[in-house]
């Protein structure tokens, strides 16, 4: 019999008939939502300390639970083992496990959002109620991704009416984001209704001066300015001038002249627009979207709309390159944004649609960043490595030095020091080699650092002056973010805690599109401010804990937990020792251990710092 077991929203175990059945108690809910989205079978002491420490008989009560779940769910879910496995049949789906793709979100974007085992409440396990709000976060952040998804999809196949809706409701759960406020703008636009769209403008607006104190966000601006763009008229189009304007804009942008460049594709996909060649709209229109990412840092609902647009002209062309060409993009933007359950199937669609060796590379490249920036490290290093081998048949140089710094933030990562020495040495050397100038301050704020931590300040700070004089100058908020962070732990083992602050400040007054860097800055700023005494450091850690939360960043989530143990709240780091468990970094697991220690009986002593002090030079 098909059973559906329903953690979102009110919790519920429904069959095939529509009758509902539910376990008696909290914990046996919490126990299920534990055992199916934890990630790995728990074993059975985890458990009962997570939800049973305050039980007479903690192993008794897990025991009882678990026969509780096998009496409302009978043969849907078999449990069993230390560690407890948890196996559902082939009839019975989850709906927190389902992936949202364009169809089941169109089928019904009211449902999607729904918050996990929604009042349901396990007061006595501060440690289960942290894993709780994690879960509860990153899900909301699924669905969130999947709504702004379906959207623009909806929007680029012509299903403006579908779109509005799934747009609407992206907006109902994340109202502050200005990206949904833009293609909701776009939905209304391209009905025809130019004035009902600009009404709307006007609402968000008001709602980000009122309740945010800021202007209307960027991306807003930019649908309004596509709205007032004037037609090209139809006497004067010509796939002629498309590809001449095509080809001038790429010839700009290879001179270093990013203004003129953008200028010229933006023409070009203006012209095409009007043209029935579809290889040539969705040429033109993946020329701007990769200008804008690649040349001026743009991440938002502009470039999204442009891609899908040229997805839906590659298929109607039948250009397989073309199509995994925007593939790859969205990919790319899915991790900046921490839009993890997007990027796999991008990276499936496009190794589906072209065999190109320098295709390939690009699409491993992005799968390897995202699986670093979710520290799923051995499995990243693998990505990166096919990456590398792809890049090097195809005659990538700039691919192979993207990939290859990739490699060595993951042994930075793993404060593996000696190799991210020499593999961004060797990267920083390609990149100038290439005059990749606009690249120059990702690997060298990386080794930076890295110099920094093994001892020679001297080379640290020359790496990570010359690396924010880059980032400044082409205007890069990502790199601002890794080399502030590099320039403050800098000042702090130097022992200028008022200039570290500054960085720091500097830094977190920037907004970088990619979560992970926003992130790793985080965990910077967190650790100068409790080290310090900062009475904000509470409210840093509580930023870092949902940011990483939302984009399933789990290093940054166990770094979290750690912070906030420093601070004296104890009921995430039993969490964060377990998760620290699925995580292969050893650097991570020796600063969780001297954290846990205490609690064991250990010697008292306080987490490791980033860096090792040592006196101004």
């Amino acid at each position: 019999m098909a059973v559906t077991i329903q953690l979102l929203g009110k919790p519920a175990v429904v069959d095939e008939g529509g009758r509902t059945r539910s376990p008696r108690g909290n914990k046996a809910w919490a126990l299920l939502a534990y055992l199916l989205l934890a990630g790995r079978p728990p074993n059975r002491s985890h458990l009962a300390e997570l939800l049973f420490f305050g039980a007479a008989d903690p192993l008794g009560a897990l025991r009882w639970n678990l026969a509780e779940l096998r009496r409302v769910l009978g043969s849907s879910l078999a449990l069993s083992g230390d560690p407890v496995s948890a196996a559902l049949d082939a009839e019975t789906t989850v709906d927190a496990l389902q992936r949202l793709d364009t169809t089941t979100v169109a089928r019904a974007p009211g449902s999607v959002g729904g918050e996990l085992l929604q009042g349901v409440t396990v007061a006595s396990s501060g440690s289960f109620e942290s894993w709780l709000l994690i879960e509860r976060q990153r899900l909301t952040a699924v669905a969130r991704a999947a709504l702004y998804e379906a959207s623009l999809v909806l929007l680029a196949t012509g299903d403006t009416s579908t779109a509005t809706t799934v747009a609407r409701r992206a907006i109902e759960i994340d109202p502050y984001n200005g990206d949904n406020h833009a293609v909701l703008i776009r939905c209304l636009a391209r009905t025809g209704d130019t004035q009902i769209a600009r009404e709307q403008a006007a609402r968000c607006a008001d709602l980000f001066r009122r309740e945010l104190g800021v202007d209307q966000p960027a991306a807003v601006r930019e649908a309004l300015t596509e709205i007032d763009r004037a037609p090209v008229r139809r006497a004067r189009l010509s796939v002629v001038q498309a590809r001449a304007m095509l080809d001038a804009g790429n010839a700009a942008l290879a001179a270093g002249a990013v203004s003129r460049g953008i200028d010229e594709l933006a023409a070009a996909a203006n012209i095409a627009e009007g043209l029935s060649d579809e290889a040539l709209r969705g040429e033109t229109m993946l020329a701007l979207a990769s200008a804008l990412i690649r040349s001026t840092g743009a991440r938002g609902a502009t470039c999204a709309d442009l891609l899908h647009r040229a997805i839906v002209c590659s298929e109607a062309a039948g250009d397989g390159r073309l199509l995994a060409a925007a593939c790859r993009e969205l990919a790319f933007l899915a991790v900046l944004k921490g839009h993890r359950s997007q990027v796999t199937s991008w990276v499936e669609r496009g190794e589906a649609a072209d065999d190109d060796d320098a295709g390939h590379a690009s699409l491993w490249g992005v799968r390897g960043m995202d699986l670093s920036d979710v520290a799923e490290y051995p499995a990243a290093l693998r990505a990166l490595e096919e990456s590398v081998s792809f890049a090097e048949r195809s005659g990538s140089l700039r691919q192979r030095a993207w990939s290859r710094s990739m490699i060595g933030r993951v042994h930075l990562l793993r404060d593996d020091l000696a190799q991210a020495d020499l593999v961004l040495r060797e990267t920083l050397a390609t990149a100038r080699a290439e005059h990749w100038m606009a690249f120059l301050p990702w690997p060298a704020s990386m080794l930076g650092e890295t110099r920094l931590r093994m001892g020679d300040l001297d080379e640290a700070a020359q790496f990570l002056e010359s690396a924010h004089a880059m980032a400044a100058e082409v205007g890069d908020q990502c790199y601002l973010a890794m080399t502030v962070r590099g320039l403050a732990l800098l000042e702090w083992t130097r022992g200028d805690l008022d200039a570290a602050r500054r960085w720091i400040g500097e830094g977190l007054g920037s907004s970088p599109w990619y979560v992970w860097a926003r992130g790793h800055l985080l965990d910077a700023a967190v650790e100068l401010a409790v080290a310090s005494g900062d009475p904000g450091a509470a409210t840093l850690v509580a930023q870092l804990t949902e940011l990483a939360a939302r984009a399933g960043m789990r290093e940054l989530t166990v770094r979290a937990g750690i912070h906030a143990f420093r601070l004296g709240d104890a009921a995430g780091l039993e969490l964060s020792r377990a998760m620290t468990e699925t995580i292969d970094n050893p650097a991570l697991a020796a600063r969780c251990a001297s954290t846990v220690a205490p609690l064991h009986g250990g010697r008292t002593a306080d987490a490791a710092p980033l860096v090792t002090r040592h006196p101004a030079r």
